[in-house]
């Protein structure tokens, strides 16, 4: 074998150039192979990706990309008030950073009223949309005794406890009565907005005492004895309704909810 230059060389050189000339070419080729299947290659690519997304860097490129969709959806959110059919309880925040407004005066709710406020309303009912849309669609001349601060009196029924037809109309009443409340809520609510566009800080005055008043009643009924839910099945589930609405109001009035109009 000859080289460039015309020199001779002896066969162990000759096999040393071979190897050496082998080995560039190898490396030329680029590096062998990690994965011999497509199976571990899908896999090595998902375990690389995992790891990307953990490290900071992958975080902030996250972000960076998630940005842009999050500002389009906020933009999105409809501006017109919810339908019966789409109301739902408010939940409280879980700190005060979610919900900046608030009564610095008065007692944060307890978590008995937060859980009270939490429950949902019947708002798939016909009765209770039926209340809520107008003062004369039913009947209301039942629910006003309801309505009062418990102990409640007497209503008379003559009907039997423990029928059906008693525990039925019971069940209507709680139905109309949510409906009920939740209008004069709206139209108390109307009556706030316009106080507080006229004069703020006269507003806020009335609203920390009307919030006062509605925690020294909570406190009040808090004492009472539950009725009994066998012998008196009526009271007892408007004992209930009435310390649900006295929660809902003093959250509504807490966290100024009317202002979210």
């Amino acid at each position: 074998m000859c080289l460039k230059f015309g020199a001779r060389i002896g066969s162990n050189d000759a096999m040393l150039l071979i190897s050496i000339l082998s080995l560039t070419t190898i490396f030329k080729m680029g590096r062998r192979c990690q994965h011999r299947t497509k199976e571990e290659a899908a896999s090595a690519h998902r375990e690389s990706v995992r790891k990307y997304s953990k490290s900071p860097h992958g975080q902030r490129a996250r972000a960076a990309a998630r940005a842009p969709q999050h500002r389009h959806k906020v933009s999105m959110r409809p501006t017109t008030p919810l339908a019966p059919s789409e109301l739902r309880a408010t939940r409280c925040p879980a700190s005060p950073a979610h919900c900046p407004r608030r009564l610095s005066n008065i007692p944060q709710p307890t978590p008995a009223m937060t859980a009270l406020n939490a429950c949902l309303l019947p708002d798939e009912e016909f009765l209770f949309c039926e209340a809520l849309r107008s003062a004369d669609a039913l009947d209301l001349s039942g629910t006003h005794m309801w309505k009062k601060e418990p102990p409640f009196d007497s209503d008379n029924d003559p009907t039997n406890p423990n029928s059906l037809s008693y525990r039925a109309f019971t069940y209507n009443l709680g139905l109309v009565l949510h409906g009920v409340r939740l209008r004069e809520q709206n139209e108390r609510d109307v009556e706030r907005r316009a106080e507080f566009q006229k004069d703020r800080k006269e507003a806020m005055r009335n609203v920390e005492a009307e919030a006062m008043s509605l925690l020294q009643t909570w406190e009040r009924v808090s004492t009472l004895t539950p009725y009994d839910p066998e012998s008196h099945s009526r009271e007892h589930a408007m004992f209930g309704h009435y310390k649900q609405w006295l929660a809902r109001s003093i959250y509504h009035l807490y966290y100024l909810k009317f202002l979210d109009f």
